[in-house]
């Protein structure tokens, strides 16, 4: 299974690179790639840039497609059936809930966490059975991730503090959050 990172988004609520924001001793892109490594021996970073990281570097396949043409170009890069995706704003992934979903994968297209009708399709794994589904999508001019998961067998699992972390989909969208991130992160 590899680890794929969204890295290409516009950020334009946020005014700059996210995956360029200071986290820590490294930045958010750098964060992540130190969570994933922890589990994954193949990386791979979707964005129209490189960075300083020696990890593989793939473009989106069809611009302005939004996250899901992301997740379409990591799976195609890809050498593996499954792989996690997660998107580079997400700076508290907990490793507990993504060896629980690998447990769970087999037999599964997708496997997405769900809290009641709450979806968190951006820390979820992915077959590479999806891509055909997905190309379609978005050569017809669908870019909403929940679509996709009703066209294929997908897998919604609960989940609760044992195997993640109550911050575990937070997400960076403007300075507003990356201050209160830098709050749960120092606190």
């Amino acid at each position: 299974m590899a680890g794929i990172i969204l890295a290409g988004g516009a950020a334009s609520r946020m005014g700059m690179d996210k995956a360029l924001l200071p986290w820590g001793r490294t930045d958010l892109l750098g964060n992540s790639i130190n969570i994933l490594k922890e589990v994954f021996n193949e990386i791979i970073v979707v964005s129209s840039k490189t960075y300083p990281y020696e990890v593989k570097y793939v473009s989106d396949i069809y611009s302005n497609t939004g996250p899901l043409g992301g997740i379409l170009s990591g799976l195609v890069a890809s050498n593996d059936l499954y792989n996690f995706i997660t998107a580079v704003d997400m700076p508290f992934i907990d490793i507990r809930l993504i060896r629980y979903m690998q447990k769970m994968a087999e037999g599964y297209d997708i496997v997405v966490p769900k809290n009641g009708e709450l979806l968190e399709p951006l820390c979820a794994i992915y077959s590479k059975a999806c891509i055909d589904e997905i190309d379609c999508m978005i050569r017809n001019g669908q870019k909403k991730i929940s679509l996709l998961f009703n066209k294929v067998k997908t897998l919604y699992i609960g989940y609760n503090d044992n195997i993640c972390n109550k911050y575990c989909f937070f997400n960076i969208n403007n300075e507003k959050d990356y201050i209160e991130a830098q709050k749960i992160k120092d606190g």
